[in-house]
C-alpha cells in the first residue's frame, strides 16, 4: 500500500483512470509518489509537477516523464494550453480538514 494520500490502493488508481478523457498531454500536479501516472496509459507528452524535491528524485515512470520542480499554480497559470491536455490535481488537504493525525 501507498504512503499518507496515495492513491495506490486497491481499485482507486483504475477507478480515476477509468474516468479520464483521450488526451496527448497529461499534467499531474502534485505528482508525489505518481500512483495515477504510473498505472495510466502514456500520453503523447506528461509531465509531473511537484514542490517537493525528493519526491521528484523517488520518482520512476516505465515512460517518460518530464519532472518540474516548483509550484503547479505558477506552472499552469504559464502553460500555454491548446486543448488536448488532461490535468489531474489532487493537492494535499489543508491541515484543517484532515481527521487523521498521522500528519
Amino acid at each position: 500500500m501507498g504512503s499518507f494520500g496515495s492513491k495506490a490502493t486497491p481499485g482507486l488508481c483504475q477507478a480515476i483512470v477509468s474516468l479520464m478523457p483521450p488526451h496527448v498531454l497529461y499534467l499531474e500536479t502534485h505528482l508525489g509518489g505518481g500512483a495515477i501516472m504510473k498505472r495510466k496509459p502514456p500520453a503523447e507528452r506528461s509531465i509531473g509537477i511537484d514542490r517537493d524535491a525528493r519526491a521528484l528524485e523517488a520518482f520512476a515512470c516505465d515512460y517518460p516523464v518530464e519532472l518540474v520542480h516548483g509550484c503547479a499554480h505558477d506552472f499552469l497559470a504559464a502553460f500555454p494550453f491548446r486543448g488536448p491536455e488532461l490535468v489531474y490535481s489532487d493537492p494535499p488537504y489543508l491541515h484543517a480538514t484532515r481527521r487523521s493525525r498521522r500528519r
